[in-house]
């Protein structure tokens, strides 16, 4: 069971959904950092504080293990037949 401070407890029902949000896109950029750090992957922290929570979101699937083995498994290989 979460512990509430006596700071949380005093929080105005718009202070605490400002607070979660908050919360949600914090723990995606630590998810999206984690994922980026696995493929060793260059970042930059400001403009990853400035994406969106759908595209944190989107990045963090789109870079998942399962997501780029789909990706592979899906990808169509054209090839020149007159050869």
């Amino acid at each position: 069971m979460k512990k509430i401070s006596d700071f949380e407890k005093n929080l105005t029902p718009n202070e605490r959904a400002l607070l979660d949000k908050l919360n949600i896109k914090a723990n995606l950029i630590v998810e999206f950092e984690e994922v980026l750090r696995a493929k060793k992957l260059p970042f930059n922290k400001d403009f990853m504080y400035e994406m969106s929570e759908d595209d944190l979101r989107h990045w963090i699937n789109m870079l998942s293990d399962e997501s780029q083995s789909n990706l592979r498994k899906n990808h169509i290989r054209e090839t020149n037949e007159d050869n």
